[in-house]
């Protein structure tokens, strides 16, 4: 194997996984670049993002608590889907947070809309809405997002969320708990977006 100078002066010896090739920096440099313009090239090919108008129907569902609900039509709203629990302790944690985002964003086209996951339904979500005071419908799960065959796929943990902007075009998707100064600024920043035609 060749050796080269390293940083400082002192030799190194390249070991190769390409074959036995050893790769020099400068061909090191190059590959790397072309593997940059590659994978720039097939984002730029990507299918479009889902569009929420896929999502819609699976939230057709019964809403318990205080919170009115519409089946959501969404036209130049951003909005927030989250999966929870009433047993999911990072669920509960997190609702402190679903809360100040709502409020913070409500009166500028934000919305969110919560499905519970518990499998008695209505039954354990309806004093749970009630006794948080959700500033949010809550709706509760039916066996086709249970069973994973709604267009959200199975939802393996939770919490989960999905962002749509004011396109209906589904922004991100989140597992696990939502990092606050992530979440608000995707917010923002979908909320300042004009809706696409």
């Amino acid at each position: 194997m060749p050796e080269l100078p390293a940083p400082g002066g002192k030799l190194c010896t390249l070991k190769s996984g390409l074959g036995g090739v050893a790769l020099t920096r400068s061909r090191g440099r190059l590959c790397a670049a072309g593997a940059i313009i590659f994978w720039l090239a097939a984002c730029a090919h990507a299918p479009p993002s889902p569009s929420f108008s896929a999502f819609a129907p699976s939230l057709r569902l019964s809403a318990v608590g205080s919170t009115p609900y519409a089946y959501p039509e969404m036209p130049g709203q951003v909005l927030l889907v989250t999966f929870l629990a009433t047993w999911c302790f990072p669920c509960i944690g997190q609702l402190a947070l679903l809360e100040k985002e709502q409020r913070q964003h409500g009166g500028r086209g934000f919305r969110i809309v919560a499905v519970g996951m518990d499998l008695e339904g209505a039954e354990v979500l309806e004093p749970f809405a009630l006794e948080y005071r959700l500033p949010f419908p809550l709706l509760v799960a039916d066996d086709r997002i249970h069973k994973g065959q709604s267009a959200f796929g199975p939802i393996p943990s939770l919490p989960a969320a999905f962002l749509f902007g004011r396109d209906g075009r589904l922004i991100t998707a989140f597992a696990g708990l939502l990092v606050p100064e992530e979440l608000d600024e995707l917010i923002v920043h979908a909320l300042e977006q004009a809706p696409r035609s």
